[in-house]
C-alpha cells in the first residue's frame, strides 16, 4: 500500500507523459487524484500511473480512471479531481539514497579559488542523485571546496550547496570532473532533487 506517497505522474499506454497529479486519499484498491488543470481530452480510461513513495520508490500501477470532476472552491484556486483504481502493478523502483541518473545540463557555479576569491564558473551536471552529482569544468577546484548552485530542474527552484570529493581530468577534453557530495541538506531539498531523479529515471527507461 501506498503510505508515503504525495505525487504521481499519469502516462498513457504508450509510455507518453500526460501530466504530474496530487496524490489526496489512498488506500488499497484506489487513489484520489488531484489536476491543476483539465486533462479529459487527454486522459483516457486506462492509464499507467507512477506514484512517488517516501520510502519504497517509484510503484507504477495500470490503473482505470473515474469519477473526473472540477472542484470549485470560493478561496482557492479550482482544480480537478479523479480516482484511478489499481488494476495491476506494472513496476517498482526502490527508494535508494544512492540511484543516480545521467544527466547533461549547465548550472552556475559559486564557490573560491585557492586564493580564498570568489569566483562563478559554469559546469555541466553529467550525473545526480539524491546524496551528491558530478559535475565537469574547464576551471580547476581544489578539494574540499564548497560551493552553490541554483537547481532549476526540480518542481520547485532550489540553492543547493556541495563539497568537492574528488577530481579527475576528463578523456580527450579540456576539462576536469569534480565528484561532490551535497551539504546542508534540508529534508524538503532532497525531497524535490528524489523526486527529479526518479522522474529522470522513469524517463530514460521508457525513451
Amino acid at each position: 500500500m501506498l503510505d508515503n506517497c504525495s505525487k504521481c505522474s499519469l502516462y498513457n499506454l504508450d509510455n507518453q507523459f500526460i501530466c504530474d497529479a496530487q496524490v489526496i486519499s489512498v488506500n488499497e484498491e484506489k487513489a484520489s487524484l488531484a489536476l491543476l488543470d483539465d486533462y479529459s481530452e487527454q486522459l483516457s480510461t486506462e492509464v499507467q500511473v507512477t506514484f512517488y513513495d517516501s520510502i519504497d520508490g517509484l510503484i507504477t500501477y495500470l490503473c482505470t480512471l473515474y469519477s473526473y470532476k472540477e472542484v470549485v472552491h470560493p478561496h482557492y484556486r479550482s482544480y480537478f479531481s479523479v480516482n484511478c483504481r489499481f488494476e495491476e502493478e506494472r513496476g517498482v523502483i526502490q527508494r535508494r539514497r544512492d540511484i543516480k541518473v545521467k544527466t547533461d545540463f549547465k548550472i552556475d557555479i559559486s564557490t573560491k579559488d585557492a586564493d580564498f576569491h570568489n569566483i562563478t564558473l559554469e559546469g555541466c551536471v553529467r550525473d545526480i542523485s539524491a546524496g551528491g552529482l558530478f559535475f565537469i569544468a574547464k576551471e580547476e577546484l581544489v578539494v574540499g571546496n564548497e560551493f552553490s548552485f541554483p537547481f532549476q530542474k526540480g518542481s520547485v527552484p532550489l540553492l543547493l550547496e556541495g563539497i568537492i570529493l574528488r577530481r579527475q581530468k576528463v578523456p580527450f577534453q579540456d576539462r576536469t570532473g569534480y565528484g561532490c557530495r551535497f551539504i546542508r541538506l534540508s529534508v524538503a531539498k532532497e525531497a524535490v532533487i528524489r523526486e527529479f531523479v526518479f522522474r529522470e529515471q522513469i524517463h530514460q527507461k521508457n525513451a
